[in-house]
């Protein structure tokens, strides 16, 4: 066994302190080795750390030792491992989203969500400490309680969320049905809202399906990028070519993301051969990879994107990629700036470190990491109009019936149909 007492000196004299020093030392060399080792892409090599990096061993190791022996209630260090924290700490703070999952967390974490247990129906991001909504899934809970881009949960049945970690808020809104959660929420405007919510399962209200909104011009709502949703747009796309539809209009309000091979399937759908779709560039310059598009049989007639702020991840990625090939325009608001690829790697003990490791860049060069896209037609609706079609669910409407009273309140579909109409 590596003995410790030469490279921290004095410091590590305790037994306990010694394994804490040792765990925290394997975590830090994994996470300093090149990706090409922890890949598996390149034989494994010893990483020694600079010498900075001993320094800051020794003082954790010095700071552990002291609380071991003198702090008034040592039992606490035993609740809450050391080593995991400090390391959870630093990993949350170089990204608000990171984290260190522990070996039961890791796997709850990759489980599929147990019988009778509702999902929320919400993507969050952390912002200013806070768990804050990028949107609500169409058909879902979070959508019918009104909870809209931007929103941030401050206490969920009345304990702060300050500085929680996303496990543990979608945790905590994770429940039997019919069970009902209380959420206090603070608006963009800094007006207070309490949302008194009960879990039910997801509706079907966010599988769309084709319309057609006069003079050959189809409508499609994609409220996320899984593959089974974009399969079903596939075919709903085809029946527009069938039926001669003279453009389309593909909403993407409020679509946070889901998955990047389904971004890609959509983006080649419409992509001609060999476009662009996006690339990833990660922190060495020789990994980055660049994804374009196929062969295959393309849908070809004029389209034009809906977007807001809830629009994020894989639909910034499929929305940057239709533009910047000049084959969609975009229509709506500033979009949320979601350009991290995210990787969780499975350390020895089981653990997960989930870090963003590339970053998305569009075919025109500029990250939206941060920023988001700026549409080419820019219609930002009222807040709180935007609420209401949203919860209302962006495409529920049946055109024959309310569509144009629909297209009085919104103002972005109203624009998207008179471009196309020209």
């Amino acid at each position: 066994m590596i003995r410790h007492d030469r490279l921290f000196g004095a410091a590590v004299r305790d037994r306990r302190a010694s394994i804490c020093v040792h765990l925290w030392l394997s975590v830090a060399c994994l996470c300093l080795a090149p990706w090409s080792t922890i890949l598996g892409t390149e034989e494994p090599s010893v990483v020694t750390p600079p010498p900075g990096a001993r320094d800051i061993f020794a003082q954790f190791a010095n700071v552990l030792e002291t609380l071991q022996k003198h702090y008034v209630d040592p039992s606490r260090l035993q609740a809450a491992p050391p080593v995991a924290v400090a390391l959870r700490e630093f990993v949350r703070s170089l990204d608000a989203e990171a984290d260190l999952l522990t070996p039961e967390e890791a796997v709850a974490a990759g489980a599929p969500l147990p019988a009778g247990i509702c999902d929320f129906g919400v993507s969050l991001t952390i912002s200013n400490d806070y768990p804050t909504v990028i949107s609500a899934r169409d058909g879902g809970a979070a959508q019918r309680a009104g909870l809209f881009t931007g929103d941030q949960i401050i206490a969920i049945d009345g304990q702060t969320t300050k500085h929680a970690r996303l496990f543990d808020v979608n945790n905590r809104l994770r429940s039997p049905a019919s069970s009902k959660v209380t959420l206090r929420a603070l608006d963009t405007a800094g007006t207070e809202r309490e949302f008194v919510v009960e879990r039910t399962a997801q509706s079907a209200q966010g599988i769309a399906r084709l319309k057609f909104l006069g003079q050959r011009i189809a409508y499609y709502r994609l409220a996320e990028f899984k593959l089974a949703a974009v399969e079903i747009l596939q075919d709903e796309t085809k029946r527009a070519q069938a039926r001669r539809a003279h453009a389309l209009i593909l909403d993407l309000r409020n679509n946070a993301g889901g998955t990047f091979d389904a971004a890609m399937v959509a983006a080649r759908l419409f992509l001609p051969a060999k476009a662009e779709i996006v690339s990833l560039e990660y922190s060495r310059p020789q990994f980055r990879t660049t994804f374009v598009s196929d062969q295959a049989d393309k849908v070809t007639i004029p389209m034009l994107l809906l977007v807001n702020g809830g629009t994020a991840g894989e639909a910034e990625i499929f929305a940057a990629a239709l533009r910047d090939n000049k084959r969609a325009r975009l229509v709506g608001s500033r979009t949320f700036g979601r350009g991290y690829l995210f990787s969780r790697f499975t350390l020895p003990d089981g653990s997960a470190l989930s870090i963003p490791t590339a970053q998305y860049l569009p075919p025109s060069g500029h990250p939206f990491q941060g920023t988001g896209l700026t549409p080419d037609i820019v219609v930002d609706l009222p807040r709180e109009t935007e609420r209401a079609l949203a919860v209302a669910g962006f495409g529920s409407f049946d055109r024959m019936n309310n569509g144009s009273k629909v297209l009085k309140i919104d103002a972005a579909l109203a624009r998207a149909l008179e471009l196309l109409a020209r």
